[in-house]
């Protein structure tokens, strides 16, 4: 009866003490504390080396509490059993590189004296750290590698390189991992780097490998199961211009004397210039210029010809009548009475004047020299053929005051007699000049003045003053509309000049190649077509919808 109370019991405390150690696995099962010379636990020296300096890393695991108080590692070479007498291992300058909660660990340099050639021995070693103490196993080598690791990396960004200020920034970075044996005498071996048009390229000797951005050249060593960062530099040539301006892209390929592969690394590199952007923009403004000259005056140019045709016109039929009043002189020996001051002298001169340009100008009848944008696009042409028409009218009807009228009377000039009621008759038509604005109201005043002569009707012709200067003709404003229209038509604005710098010059950092160049002239003369609707200021057709019937002053 008292037996089974006893089992019940025993199997109690056994369900008691699993779940203990289930519950309390670190307090049972902790792990030892170990030194060791990290996972391989090999020294190498260079091939073929006898002597050599190397790092080699002691570590120290799964520490006690009172362990980690311990400060100063201690790292022994022992020998080794076979090696040889003259081989010599001194460990010195440890540097402490991780202090974990439970572990430690020191880069310790090795400095190996007297391996024969081609050796690997086999050494022990005594690692201390407080009262931990611990003998292993290791080897020193100078055989070659059998497994030499290492790599490349670029930053994956473009390459930006900018010329045209002191300290200018033309480097990139590289990183060279190596792996468990150190990289020799890193260089830059090859560079496919060539611009869009395979024109131009950066070759090996226009690059420079260095230790900082700023320079530094020279025989570069990366050591083992560690990386380093060095930069790549575009050497600056004497000129920018054209040379090493632009967008490159290809490949830079590294080599060391460990292994005879290439690391190669995919590169696009954007060089340009302050100089290069600032040609780019003066020459955006030139074809802007040569866009607004061929286009915009010379075609404004051009309708002022063509507005200016029919006043031509018209002043090209006044010194046939001034030649008849000059011939009317020479007959009568002196001047026509009333001729100069208010007479049809006068009045041809006063029509002349007023078809000059500048007269036109004055009353705003002529398309401007250089269009306003801002000042809208009125078309004068209507205001021009009402002009001209009136005008017209008045030639026409002082040609019939003195063909219709003074040329008979002068007729008879060598009757004596009749002389005095000539000159009456003459200045009696020239008092009639400023009422004989058209054909109608000349010949109404012929009849009259005609009628009081005796009811004699004499032809006379009377060629009148000299031209101060002599008018363009019809010919030469013909010809010099062919010339200017032979110059093509295009539109100005400043805002093409805006638009170049931003399509073609800021968003380029590879901007200043010859094509680049050329691509600026052409923005500035080909401008955008929807400006062009803009601009056309000019009225059109001007020659073509004035219609001034031009009265026929020849006899």
């Amino acid at each position: 009866m008292q037996t089974a109370p006893s089992n019940r019991h025993r199997w109690a405390w056994a369900v008691v003490m699993i779940v203990a150690v289930g519950l309390f696995p670190r307090q049972v099962t902790g792990a030892d504390p170990t030194l060791s010379l990290g996972d391989e636990a090999t020294i190498r020296i260079p091939a073929g080396s006898t002597n050599g300096v190397t790092q080699v890393m002691m570590k120290a695991e799964n520490l006690a509490a009172q362990l980690q108080e311990a400060q100063n590692p201690d790292l022994k070479d022992l020998g080794g059993v076979g090696a040889a007498p003259s081989t010599t291992v001194e460990f010195k300058n440890a540097v402490m590189v991780d202090a974990g909660a439970t572990g430690r660990a020191w880069l310790w340099t090795a400095a190996v004296q007297g391996l024969p050639a081609n050796s690997n021995q086999k050494r022990t070693a005594r690692l201390a750290f407080g009262k931990l103490e611990q003998y292993v196993e290791y080897h020193v080598t100078n055989l070659s590698p059998a497994a030499f690791t290492w790599s490349v990396t670029s930053p994956g960004v473009p390459w930006l390189v900018w010329f045209g200020y002191p300290n200018t920034y033309r480097a990139t970075t590289f990183v060279v991992t190596t792996g468990d044996y150190p990289a020799s005498n890193l260089r830059l071996a090859q560079s496919t780097l060539r611009d869009g048009l395979g024109l131009s390229q950066l070759a090996p000797e226009d690059l420079e490998l260095c230790e900082t951005a700023a320079g530094g050249s020279g025989n570069f060593n990366v050591n083992a199961r560690s990386n380093r960062t060095f930069y790549v530099r575009l050497k600056e040539k004497d000129s920018q211009w054209f040379g090493q301006n632009g967008k490159y892209t290809g490949t830079l390929s590294f080599a060391v004397n460990e292994r005879p592969e290439l690391q190669t690394v995919n590169v696009t590199v954007h060089a340009s210039s302050f100089a290069a952007k600032l040609v780019g923009a003066i020459l955006i403004g030139f074809g802007i210029w040569v866009a607004w000259w061929a286009g915009v005056r010379a075609r404004a140019r051009a309708f002022r010809l063509e507005a200016l045709k029919p006043a031509a016109a018209l002043r090209e039929s006044i010194p046939p009548l001034r030649a008849d009043l000059d011939e009317l002189r020479l007959r009568m020996h002196r001047d026509i009475p009333g001729d100069r001051e208010k007479g049809i002298g006068a009045r041809l001169e006063e029509i002349d004047n007023s078809l000059t340009s500048e007269a036109l100008d004055a009353r705003g009848l002529l398309p401007q020299a250089t269009p306003n944008p801002w000042a809208g696009s009125a078309d004068p042409s209507a205001k021009l053929k009402e002009y001209l028409v009136r005008q017209g009218e008045w030639i026409t009807g002082l040609a019939v005051l003195v063909r219709d009228g003074m040329k008979k009377l002068v007729e008879d000039w060598e009757d004596h007699a009749m002389q005095p009621a000539i000159l009456t008759a003459l200045q009696a038509l020239n008092e009639k000049s400023g009422s004989a604005i058209d054909r109608a109201k000349a010949e109404e005043a012929v009849k009259a003045v005609i009628g009081q002569y005796n009811a004699h009707i004499q032809r006379e012709s009377d060629p009148g003053g000299r031209m101060a200067f002599a008018p363009p003709s019809l010919r030469h404003l013909n010809w010099e509309i062919a010339q200017i229209y032979t110059k093509g038509w295009m539109i100005w604005g400043i805002l093409t000049w805006l638009g170049g710098l931003a399509v073609l010059i800021l968003p380029n950092p590879g901007f200043g190649t010859l094509l680049d160049l050329v691509f600026c002239v052409f923005w500035g003369f080909g401008l955008p077509t929807g400006i062009d609707k803009v601009q056309q200021l000019g009225p059109g057709g001007i020659a073509t919808t004035i219609g001034v019937s031009v009265p026929k002053t020849t006899p």
